[in-house]
Parts: C-alpha cells; sequence; structure tokens
C-alpha cells in the first residue's frame, strides 16, 4: 500500500507540486529580498544624506559659535575699557567739583545759590583780577574822581569796566 499511495502522490503531482511551491517561495523570497535590498540602499542613501546635513549643521554650529565667543572676548574687552575710562572720568569730574567748591569759597561765594556755577566763579575771578592789575599798573579804565570834584578823600576811583 505504500507503493499506492507514493504512486498516488506521483500520478496527483506530489513531488512535482512540492518542487513548484519551493520554487515560487524561492521567487518570492527573492522579490522580496530584492526589495529589501532597495529599501536598504534607500535608507542607506537618506542616511548619508541625513549624515551629511548633520556635519554642515555641525560644522555652522561650531562657527557660530567660535565667532559668537570671539564677539564675547571683544565686548569683554571694550567694557573693561570702557569701565576703566568711566571710572578715570568720575575720578577727574570729583577733582573738578571739590576744585570748583574750593575755589567759589575762596571767592565768598556759596555753591549752592549759584545759578550758573562757572560763569560767576569766571565772573568773579575776572573783577578780582581786573582789580589786582589796578592796584600795581595804572590802567586807562580807571578815572580819578578827585580831578572832577574838590577833592575828596582819596582813592575814591571809578571803574569804567
Amino acid at each position: 500500500m505504500e507503493r499506492k499511495e507514493k504512486l498516488g502522490e506521483a500520478s496527483d503531482g506530489g513531488p512535482w507540486i512540492k518542487t513548484l511551491e519551493q520554487t515560487k517561495a524561492i521567487e518570492d523570497l527573492n522579490k522580496s529580498r530584492d526589495k529589501l535590498e532597495k529599501m536598504k540602499e534607500k535608507a542607506e542613501k537618506k542616511l548619508l544624506s541625513v549624515k551629511s546635513e548633520l556635519e554642515i549643521t555641525e560644522h555652522e554650529a561650531k562657527e557660530n559659535k567660535e565667532r559668537a565667543r570671539n564677539m564675547l572676548e571683544v565686548v569683554t574687552s571694550e567694557m573693561k575699557t570702557l569701565k576703566k575710562s568711566l571710572e578715570e572720568a568720575e575720578k577727574r569730574e570729583r577733582k573738578l567739583v571739590d576744585f570748583r567748591e574750593v575755589v567759589s569759597q575762596m571767592l565768598g561765594l556759596n555753591m549752592m545759590s549759584l545759578a550758573l556755577p562757572d560763569y560767576e566763579i569766571i565772573k568773579c575771578l575776572e573783577r578780582l583780577i581786573h582789580a589786582h592789575q589796578h592796584h600795581f599798573v595804572t590802567c586807562a579804565c580807571l578815572k580819578d574822581m578827585t580831578a572832577k570834584q574838590d577833592r575828596p578823600p582819596q582813592g575814591h576811583l571809578q571803574l569804567l569796566h
């Protein structure tokens, strides 16, 4: 009976059908393999493209970082220079304010009541210098008031400025 079964399988095309099924399965597997290889190639191309873009972006980021670091160094240096200049200017301003206060005190002026301190100090100094010059050098601007009057006490001089 075993023989009859084998013959029955042969007449049904049993082993041949299995071979055809295996061939078809192999063809299907080959198609799937080819499809997977194409997908793999596409994925590799995409990966290379993304990797290239990443490298470019990374390079640009490094350049931007370096530029920012350089700009930060320049700005920091400028800030230090400006801070030092500002401190020096403030120190000079304090010295000038102190000098103005000393001069105004020496001239008998009250700094707090002066509308234009520099102008008023200068005018006061001009009058003082002018009077000093008249004391040591005779000036044409002085007019002897005694010539017009009957000799009042000496020293009545009039400033014509």
